[in-house]
């Protein structure tokens, strides 16, 4: 036979699952941050903040952006003493949060191409060259997302980049805003550099 209390407890349980069901206008929220960087660069120490789950460090393949192991941390302690250990044992190299290159030539910005994707593109010399494109996330009526560079993270070598894009959509069972990690390998001699004239892209050769 069951108590009284444990069926108030288990009450209280059942109550707990069904909130998220009943909370169709509830707001999905995440953040993330880089934290730090593998030696190869291969994979990547991550915060990821989410408003219903709390916070999580995350080992994330740079590439994919595909998380390989995460840790929920209980609070600001908890959370510097593992990022501490993590970052001297696996993630040696720091993520320099920083829109320009290495070598102080390119400047990383980012704008919506009025189209379907959220393009990633480098400033040079008062010209505007196009890297790579996000597709923007489309809501069930057909309204794609707003997006927005949030943070970006040169490899130490300038020869990889990695962007967070928060974007922004509104779906039936409420409004959708996330962080996503991508990946984009910086070749100079591939940058599209767009016609001043017509707006179109050209690929040619950056100067050195």
């Amino acid at each position: 036979m069951i108590s009284r209390q444990r069926l108030r407890l288990l009450t209280a349980y059942l109550c707990t699952l069904l909130l998220p069901e009943l909370g169709h206008a509830q707001v999905a929220e995440a953040t993330l941050s880089i934290l730090g960087l593998s030696d190869d660069v291969s994979t990547a120490l991550v915060r990821f903040e989410d408003r219903n789950q709390g916070v999580l460090l995350q080992i994330r393949e740079i590439q994919t952006g595909s998380v390989k192991k995460s840790w929920f941390v209980e609070n600001r302690n908890d959370e510097r003493k593992r990022t501490r250990r993590l970052r001297r044992k696996r993630f040696p190299t720091k993520a320099n949060v920083n829109q320009v290159d290495p070598s102080g030539r390119y400047t990383v910005i980012g704008a919506p191409d009025g189209r379907r994707s959220y393009d990633i593109m480098v400033l040079r010399d008062g010209r505007v060259g196009l890297v790579g494109k996000i597709p923007l996330k489309t809501s069930d009526d057909g309204n794609r997302a707003k997006a927005m560079l949030k943070e970006v993270v040169w490899a130490p070598n300038g020869k990889q980049l990695i962007v967070i894009v928060n974007q922004s959509i509104e779906r039936e069972e409420g409004e959708e805003n996330v962080d996503d990690l991508h990946w984009f390998r910086f070749r100079k001699w591939k940058v599209k550099w767009l016609k001043p004239d017509d707006g179109g892209a050209s690929q040619t050769e950056a100067t050195p």
